[in-house]
């Protein structure tokens, strides 16, 4: 009985170490962590966008709508790669959604009433288009 009790313990260990182990399910890379890649930005922000902002100078006046316009032209995108993403990441996609400006208005606050709208505008866009690249960075690793 004793040596079976033995056996038995040396089995749960040598199940455990194995558990141990093992590697664990490929992890979601660190959203907090991500960085746009050089030139990313680029390839992902519309043509249109650049003229609309060329056309107002790359100032305040007008800008803003410029700003609007991407972003409502980047959300199919943005909503299909969270889609292939994988339903692991709805919850987190949610809770950035209704948090995503909670920064840019920070930053915005800090800056001078000319200022803040640029700053709000182009943190938006930012973040829009770094959310954009990573959820597109999981879909192969997902597929």
């Amino acid at each position: 009985m004793v040596r079976t009790m033995i056996s038995m313990l040396r089995g749960r260990h040598l199940l455990a170490a194995t558990l141990l182990a093992a590697p664990a399910a490929a992890a979601v890379p660190d959203y907090a962590a991500f960085i746009i890649p050089d030139g990313a930005s680029d390839r992902v922000i519309s043509v249109e966008h650049f003229a609309c902002m060329a056309d107002r100078g790359y100032i305040e006046a007008g800008s803003h709508e410029c700003v609007e316009a991407e972003l409502a032209r980047l959300q199919p995108r943005l909503d299909a790669a969270a889609a292939a993403a994988g339903r692991g990441l709805a919850e987190a996609q949610a809770e950035w959604v209704a948090t995503r400006w909670v920064r840019c208005d920070a930053e915005a606050a800090l800056e001078s009433e000319t200022m803040a709208p640029l700053v709000r505008d182009g943190c938006r866009l930012d973040e829009t288009v770094r959310r954009l690249l990573w959820l597109e960075s999981l879909a192969p690793a997902r597929s």
